[in-house]
């Protein structure tokens, strides 16, 4: 029997997946929000950025593969690349659980008004920066008046999402489209996007139109079930996604139910990752003030962080690195990677 259950993330996780070989045929979806370990997270990167010191020259640097939430799936091919070579010899799958974030999405409302505000920065640009930097003369907001697709699943994210089910769907090719719907179980957490996600990736296992038969919330926030109707040639079906307030999650979003544990997440930003994350913002201001030629002082850490968002958005959503991502060397790519991680 198929058994997949189908989990997607609301943050920072990449995407992890499961198999166990037994006996018979198996799978499942899931998308929460996790806010990950940070203090340990920052000593095993800078640990093994000691360690790769000395080491042989790096490949060309790519902005789109280093862009860390905002990094899109298509720069991270080989998601359900299921290695059939590896499965023990007269064996097969009996359970898959897949773990993934919600495909590529549009930033949320205070994303979005933080780049809008750089408006004044690129106007306090010198003669010479818009010289070199010709797209900086007349620079507009690309998010203006788009408040209302905060935080939603963008159309890339829809198609990478569809793109993850098909590829699954060609490793369960044995499986009849009703034997797949009566064992997968799809759960999400209570934002759209995710759920949207959801529906996406099983557009691409199962084919045909997915359609909700019911309403979303407010602000695309749903704390309860959505239910879906599949309907197309030679398919029919309907599935549910299961969600839960975000409160009353104690799968996808555990540690909103832990009072310590966002206690202690609290302390450890106040008292040592805000502060920190200013100073390496900060460290950049020389080489950004300069390449703008901004006078001394008129740039602040703060719009290093804007500008570094604008990047991830123009290179995540539309491919276009020349622009705002001209602007950071690669080792502030790298720097900036590593701390928004």
């Amino acid at each position: 029997m198929l058994w997949a259950q189908l989990c997607l993330l609301c943050s920072a996780l990449w995407p992890l997946a499961g198999r166990t070989h037994v006996g018979s045929t198996s799978m499942t979806l899931w998308v929460p929000r996790f806010r990950a370990h940070r203090p340990l997270l920052a000593l095993t990167h800078m640990c093994l950025l000691q360690s790769l010191a000395g080491s042989k020259p790096l490949p060309p640097f790519v902005y789109q593969e280093h862009l860390s939430t905002k990094t899109t799936y298509e720069s991270r091919r080989g998601f359900a690349n299921f290695d059939t070579q590896a499965t023990p010899h007269r064996t097969q799958t009996v359970f898959t659980y897949w773990l993934t974030r919600h495909g590529t999405r549009w930033p949320t409302k205070k994303r979005m008004n933080q780049i809008d505000r750089l408006q004044n920065v690129f106007q306090s640009a010198g003669h010479n920066a818009k010289q070199l930097y010709p797209w900086i003369a007349g620079w507009t907001s690309p998010f203006k008046s788009q408040e209302h697709l905060a935080g939603l699943l963008h159309s890339k994210g829809r198609v990478e999402m569809r793109d993850m089910g098909v590829e699954f769907r060609q490793h369960y090719s044995q499986s009849s489209i009703q034997h797949i719907l009566s064992s997968v179980h799809v759960l999400a957490t209570a934002k759209g996007r995710t759920q949207d996600s959801a529906k996406a990736f099983m557009e691409g296992l199962c084919g045909g139109t997915h359609t909700y038969t019911d309403q979303a919330g407010a602000a695309g926030i749903t704390g309860h079930d959505r239910h879906v109707a599949i309907t197309g040639p030679g398919v029919q079906g309907k599935y549910t996604i299961h969600a839960k307030p975000k409160d009353q999650d104690p799968v996808l979003r555990f540690f909103d139910m832990c009072p310590a544990y966002d206690a202690y997440v609290t302390q450890i930003n106040n008292d040592i990752l805000d502060r920190w994350a200013l100073q390496q913002w900060a460290s950049l201001i020389p080489t950004l003030a300069h390449r703008l030629q901004l006078e001394e002082g008129s740039l602040t850490g703060q719009q290093v962080d804007a500008l570094w968002h604008l990047c991830q958005q123009e290179a995540g959503l539309w491919g276009v690195t020349h622009r705002a991502c001209a602007l950071f060397p690669p080792q502030a790519c790298s720097l900036l990677l590593f701390l928004r991680t």
